[in-house]
């Protein structure tokens, strides 16, 4: 098994030490999947790093192995504090940050564990990864029920979900091109100074997708700035990089379309996910693609999305597959070639038949225009 397989191998054993038979949390088990997942040199909310592309990993993975052994026989302490809470939450942050096509059913199991251990106080959090499950499975009025349910049901134990709700919503409105009706909610995401800075890509996205280019584009540069370092390595950072490519590419930006593609390239293969697994966006591939198509980098996107396609097959996505399909078809109508007529009418037909069922709304105008 190579290095990256092996590692992931460990945070598993570091997840099962996290729940005791009396439903308390060892930090000693948190701790490992912290340490196995983010590797030396990580930060927290980071893109992790594929361990077999990195020196050592083999040496990292049996460090986090003889962890993981040793604790075992370690006692077991219970999380009591606030600060206790938001360690936890960098578990999850770290576990989410290494999805990975084979492991992905495995992420909702980790995190109602974790909110069993913490009983009350994570039950607001169970509800929402069954919104996001729901999601990335492709029922997007499932998940939009759970959705609101879940932010009632912080409402009744007074606890905020409203953030989380409203990235949930974002996203799915985004599938089914209702975009339009989250834009009075989000303009106080716009602000790049808020500390939700990757909440201004919502916004972005919001009026990209609405006709606004030109707004679109100026929150986008205020937002990473001329060199991209702006919006901060946090657990929002690649998923709003995702939504920002998204509007790079829509209006044929030749600063942000190169800019985003360099800054996003090293997560190709990750499972792109908006926080601590409020939203799921598809993979790196999908939105480098969309890149790759506005650079006019055609054999690229055509790689991308073959890889965006396949993967979202694997792992039981259907809205990302067809996502993906149709926007190889757009890549393939923008290379322009009488030769690639008949492989955009199948792949708009393959594309169709996924989203007409499922009401995939904006899959559906896409391949209308397509036509």
């Amino acid at each position: 098994m190579d290095p990256g397989l092996e590692v992931l191998d460990v945070i598993d054993d570091g997840v099962e030490l996290t729940i005791t038979v009396e439903s308390t949390v060892s930090v000693t088990g948190l701790r490992v999947v912290w340490h196995a997942s983010a590797g030396e040199g990580s930060s927290v909310g980071q893109p992790a790093r594929r361990t077999e592309r990195e020196p050592g990993g083999a040496r990292r993975v049996a460090q986090a192995r003889l962890v993981v052994s040793g604790a075992r026989d370690c006692e077991v302490n219970t999380w009591t504090e606030q600060s206790d809470l938001a360690a936890a939450r960098r578990v999850l942050t770290a576990r989410t940050g290494v999805w990975t096509t084979d492991r992905i059913e495995a992420i909702e199991d980790t995190h109602a564990s974790i909110a069993k251990g913490f009983g009350v106080s994570w039950s607001t959090w169970a509800a929402v990864m069954r919104a996001t499950q729901r999601a990335f499975q492709g029922d997007l009025s499932a998940a939009d029920q759970l959705s609101r349910g879940a932010l009632l049901r912080g409402e009744e134990l007074e606890q905020n979900a409203g953030g989380v709700h409203l990235l949930q919503r974002f996203v799915l409105r985004f599938q089914q091109r209702r975009l339009a009706e989250e834009i009075p909610g989000l303009r106080h995401v716009a602000q790049a100074s808020s500390v939700f800075r990757a909440g201004a890509a919502l916004a972005a996205l919001a009026s990209s997708e609405t006709g606004h280019i030109d707004q679109a584009t100026t929150i986008a540069r205020d937002t990473i700035g001329d060199d991209g370092t702006l919006l901060p390595r946090d657990v929002f950072w690649l998923a709003g990089m995702a939504l920002l490519a998204e509007v790079a590419t829509t209006a044929r930006d030749h600063d942000l379309v190169p800019l985003i593609r360099d800054l996003i390239e090293p997560c190709a293969s990750h499972v792109v996910v908006f926080g601590t697994g409020a939203a799921v966006l598809g993979t790196g591939h999908q939105w480098l693609g969309r890149l790759a198509t506005a650079a006019g980098d055609h054999a690229s996107a055509l790689e991308h999305f073959d890889q965006a396609r396949a993967i979202a097959r694997r792992i039981g996505a259907p809205y990302w597959e067809a996502q993906a399909t149709i926007d190889l078809a757009r890549a393939l109508a923008d290379r322009a070639r009488a030769s690639d007529r008949r492989d955009i009418r199948r792949l708009t037909i393959e594309a169709t038949s996924i989203a007409r069922p499922n009401a995939y709304e904006r899959i559906l105008v896409i391949a209308d225009r397509l036509r």
